[in-house]
């Protein structure tokens, strides 16, 4: 399976959420999901339908929610799917990370500032320590001062007095509108646009 749809990934979650909690309540799926709660029963009778979900009521017009055999086996597929849908975005991702900084070391860039921490992040560091590229900083506003692989997170206010040749646009990944965001956060603090990196789409 080269990618996964979004009926599968929310399958996937519901089937999730209902196995760890049979006493999970509609309103409270509806939060997890994201979702308006009127969908959220939609998706559920859909799930019914299918013989994935088993309700039963309970006094004060509660419901319980048990997975079948049938439910189990779709959530171990789905599951399955998920891990291989993810392993090749992932490993998508770092590739195109070091492809790209390949290409920079070999027009004469040296110091970067990784912009961004998490999962994302994690991979386009894996990818730089494979190059000749140095990480001179790692910015995110929202961690400033954790730790994040060995460097102290600056604010983005540092790309300021900061001394590098590209800012690497890691918390976006290949989205386009967080790149397009992320890209007008990094130029009001002055970068120009011909020295920020992102992944293409």
């Amino acid at each position: 399976m080269n990618g996964m749809d979004d009926e599968a990934r929310r399958n996937l979650h519901i089937l999730e959420e209902v196995s760890k909690n049979h006493q999970i309540s509609q309103r409270a799926l509806s939060e997890r999901l994201g979702v308006a709660l009127g969908l959220t029963n939609l998706y559920l009778k859909r799930l019914v339908k299918k013989g994935y979900i088993k309700v039963k009521g309970i006094p004060g017009k509660r419901y319980l929610y048990y997975l079948t055999p049938t439910g189990f086996a779709e959530k171990s597929t789905l599951s399955i799917q998920y891990m291989q849908f993810s392993w090749n975005f992932f490993q998508g991702i770092r590739t195109q990370w070091r492809d790209q900084f390949q290409q920079m070391g070999s027009e004469g860039v040296t110091r970067v500032v990784l912009c961004g921490t998490g999962e994302l992040a994690e991979l386009a560091y894996l990818s730089l320590r494979e190059s000749a590229l140095q990480v001179v900083a790692v910015v995110d506003d929202d961690r400033a001062g954790s730790n994040f692989c060995g460097h102290t997170v600056e604010p983005l206010s540092a790309l300021n007095t900061l001394r590098y040749d590209r800012v690497i646009l890691a918390a976006a990944g290949v989205d386009p509108e967080a790149q397009t965001k992320l890209r007008a956060v990094v130029s009001a603090q002055g970068v120009p646009d011909a020295r920020v990196v992102g992944l293409a789409a």
